[in-house]
């Protein structure tokens, strides 16, 4: 996608671009919530939702689940959630997972500290493992996701959680699944190792390394994105 950008369309709005654009299904994850979840009733769900003081706005909306194990997460991720002290899901997460996890696009708002980045991070590492199982991704392959961070520091924040979750499902013996930190300011060369070396990946890419990492090196300019994108 990145290599059909012209220098004219960068200078476009995003309304420009997207001019006649429509999706109208959800993107394929191989998800689905357990039987008793999808069976619930449409006034269990808004019950559930004004519980938990969620605002929710769209059309078909996954239904909430109030417990990780519910959203199917393997062993390994939901021990170390427990071992990170998150019991159970905040409200953000009770509907956010959900909704990402089957594919769809959101739009989430929720309060500082009310754990955000989970909301992303599990549902991008699980279609990355899917891919991965599914058929051996090669070099030259993936990413599979890409995190747009403001600054380079909640970058970094970012991607440390995503090794913090990736390290336990390694030890388990699950593929390896490779995350890279995208930023300016640092060496380019341990960045572009990662990238040669192909594979599962998510990007966690700070807006501030946009010129350095998509426009002066062609090893970036050439990557085939994927279509799960999450911008903070």
């Amino acid at each position: 996608m990145i290599k059909h950008l012209s220098d004219r369309k960068r200078l476009m709005s995003v309304r420009e671009l997207a001019k006649g654009i429509t999706y109208t299904e959800p993107l394929f994850t191989g998800w689905k919530p357990p039987l008793h979840i999808r069976r619930m009733s449409t006034k269990d769900r808004d019950l559930i939702r004004k519980q938990w003081h969620i605002i929710v706005d769209g059309e078909d909306i996954p239904p909430p689940i109030k417990n990780f194990r519910d959203m199917k997460f393997p062993k390994p991720i939901l021990k170390k959630l427990k071992a990170m002290g998150v019991m159970q899901p905040t409200p953000i997460q009770v509907q956010g997972l959900p909704v990402i996890l089957s594919g769809r696009d959101m739009l989430g708002i929720a309060f500082t500290g009310s754990a955000k980045t989970l909301v992303f991070v599990l549902p991008l590492i699980m279609i990355a493992l899917q891919e991965e199982m599914m058929m051996t991704i090669l070099p030259g392959e993936g990413p599979f996701g890409l995190i747009v961070c403001p600054s380079r520091e909640l970058a970094d924040q970012t991607y440390k959680v995503v090794e913090k979750l990736l390290a336990p499902m390694r030890e388990h013996g699950y593929p390896g699944l490779r995350p890279l930190l995208c930023t300016g300011g640092v060496e380019m060369k341990p960045q572009l190792d990662v990238v040669k070396k192909g594979g599962s990946r998510c990007y966690c890419y700070s807006w501030e390394a946009q010129g350095y990492a998509f426009q002066e090196e062609d090893e970036f300019r050439q990557l085939q994105l994927g279509a799960h994108f999450f911008y903070i």
